[in-house]
């Protein structure tokens, strides 16, 4: 009898770097370290992009976490509310094609 409650895993992808995985494919909340390796730079530099305010971190946490959503609205330069986040409208954002961060 096979059980349906069981997932394979392949493992090959599974011990991909970040940095090699296709984004959908990344978890959804990451660790600074993550993005650092996702990224391909220094954990320091991670915390000054956050410390900037240019990468967003999810509130309330113990450890530095971050939304995938946050790393996404990074890498395209879009604020997070004008992608749908923290509140947002997707295309809300500013007509003048400015970043608004």
């Amino acid at each position: 009898m096979k059980d349906n409650n069981i997932v394979n895993i392949d493992k090959k992808k599974a011990n991909k770097p970040l940095w090699k995985r296709q984004f959908h494919t990344i978890p959804e909340v990451l660790t600074v370290k993550e993005i650092a390796e996702y990224l391909r730079i220094q954990e320091s530099h991670v915390m000054e992009l956050i410390n900037n305010e240019s990468i967003k971190t999810i509130p309330g946490t113990d450890e530095t976490r971050i939304f995938k959503g946050f790393l996404y609205a990074f890498l395209t330069q879009n604020p997070p509310k004008q992608i749908g986040l923290l509140g947002g409208m997707p295309n809300s954002g500013p007509a003048d094609g400015s970043i608004g961060f």
